[in-house]
């Protein structure tokens, strides 16, 4: 705003604002030959300030002695408002992501992690610099990895969104479920890395699983049903196998249980149990003041759960030469009213077992009870009906 008159002659600090950094200034004109450049704000007439980006360099005479200072001055109003606006998207795209549910992750072409949101925090349990700089291949269930890495190949030879499902172990160990969708990130018509979005399924998945269960079992209860002309034993054998493959146990028994719940009658093993155990000899008959863990259900009346069954307890008893190594084990009571009719007991799932399995456990048991107590009464009746056709033919005989 001002007029070359106003200017010629007079100190360039009529050009900068009250409150610019001495030391700056002394930086603008030292002697040095780089000369000197930056960004400082400049005073206009009119008393309004603004940016500028400034070169200053030193003039010298033939001896090389400087003898003036030569300086260009841009307005960078423009630019500096540029900046703001994206220092400003920034802001709120940070803002978005810190406070999102869903975990963003970008990763390179080998798969190493270059950006995570916040949230992995609420979703995983991990710091950010547990993940940074990692391959994201580290975090992936070891069964489900093979197919993610699959689809990251698939996506890499032809770039397009994709979209996938798979186990993540969280900082405590456990594994959860993630939806992720995939978009590739592409310089030109190479694939230099992904950006993933994912969210959390866990409970879904849970949802999903029980809602199978609970169809398998009601198919199996139907087959149970059907079973009107099978013995005790084939009775039982299908219910014990339908509850290790329900609960997805690798081995499962069933023992019941004398009038007073003293004596534990080991009357089924499944399939796999009868292969690999070892004993040379299997007792069937077991006081129940003897037994230990799998003895709970019956002391406690209630369903025992064993997630860790390598951590010392004080009721196990241990287990004799040859019987098959366990690391879980679920056991329920069966019961008639309220007395303990029977005990079962599944081992050996690879998650931990939980009040699904007990739930799924219980009602298909209590089926197979419901079965064996229906054939009992239709035995019963027979018989009766059979003594007293016998009775109505003596009776027939005499009265001739």
């Amino acid at each position: 705003g001002y007029t070359d008159q106003e200017v010629l002659g007079n100190s360039v600090s009529m050009l900068l604002p009250g409150d610019t950094d001495p030391g700056v200034v002394r930086q603008m004109y030292a002697t040095s030959d780089e000369g000197w450049n930056g960004e400082l704000m400049h005073h206009r007439k009119d008393g309004t300030d603004f940016p500028v980006e400034l070169w200053i360099s030193v003039v010298r005479s033939d001896s090389g002695a400087p003898v003036a200072h030569v300086g260009v001055a841009r307005d960078i109003t423009g630019r500096k408002r540029i900046e703001q606006a994206v220092r400003s998207s920034e802001e709120r795209l940070r803002r978005i992501t810190d406070n999102m549910l869903d975990m963003i992750c970008q990763v390179d072409a080998q798969g190493i992690c270059q950006y995570a949101s916040p949230s992995i925090r609420n979703v995983l349990g991990f710091e950010l610099s547990d993940v940074l700089g990692k391959p994201l291949a580290r975090f992936v269930y070891r069964g489900d990895l093979p197919r993610v890495v699959r689809l990251f190949q698939d996506l890499a030879r032809d770039p397009r969104s994709g979209k996938t499902e798979y186990r993540c172990r969280n900082s405590s160990g456990a594994d959860i479920w993630i939806e992720s969708i995939i978009n590739p990130l592409i310089d030109g018509t190479a694939v230099t890395g992904f950006v993933i979005g994912s969210v959390d399924v866990t409970d879904r998945k849970k949802a999903e699983e029980t809602l199978r269960l609970d169809e398998l079992r009601l198919e199996t209860l139907l087959k149970l049903n059907q079973m009107t002309g099978a013995s005790m034993q084939q009775i039982t054998d299908f219910a014990l196998e339908e509850a290790v493959r329900l609960t997805k146990s690798k081995v499962g028994y069933l023992a019941f249980l004398n009038e007073d719940e003293s004596v534990l009658t080991m009357h089924a093993w499944s399939r796999t149990a009868m292969t690999e155990c070892q004993m040379e000899r299997k007792p069937r008959v077991y006081p129940v003041a003897l037994t230990g863990l799998w003895g709970e259900p019956v002391r406690q009346r209630k369903p025992i759960i064993v997630n860790d069954y390598d951590k010392p307890h004080p009721l196990k008893r241990g287990f004799p030469p040859g019987h098959i190594p366990i690391k879980r084990h679920m056991g329920i009571p069966v019961f008639d009213g309220d007395h303990v009719v029977a005990v079962a007991g599944v081992a050996d799932k690879e998650e931990e077992y939980s009040n699904s399995d007990v739930r799924q456990l219980t009602l298909l048991m209590e089926g197979m009870w419901l079965l064996l107590q229906r054939q009992r009464s239709d035995e019963k009746i027979r018989k009766s009906l059979e003594e007293k056709e016998v009775l109505l033919k003596e009776i027939h005989h005499r009265v001739k």
